[in-house]
């Protein structure tokens, strides 16, 4: 059977397992980019359709105040430790 590399025809008959292995793998991977490639093209269409969606149907009524930072809660005895420690151990 013929095959064309590189613009030049080959006997593949001629080819080692390994090489034939190999030009298996890289149209294999080759196909794979390529769905790849039109699975992402795909995925930015439906964000694309879905973020205009949410732009066009969020109700104004819906808007609130962002909301305020949560108070951290006091740091139990050892959180404290481990910092007065880590504090104390200066950086040359």
């Amino acid at each position: 059977m013929a095959i064309k590399l590189n613009d030049k025809w080959y006997d593949e008959t001629k080819f080692k397992p390994e090489l034939k292995n190999s030009i298996i793998q890289v149209n294999k991977y080759q196909n794979q980019i390529s769905n790849l490639n039109a699975d992402i093209q795909n995925c930015k269409i439906i964000v694309a359709h879905h973020a205009k969606f949410i732009n066009e149907n969020v109700p104004a009524a819906a808007e609130i105040e962002a909301p305020k930072p949560e108070a951290k809660e006091p740091e139990t005895r050892l959180e404290q430790m481990a910092n007065i420690s880590s504090d104390a151990v200066a950086p040359e």
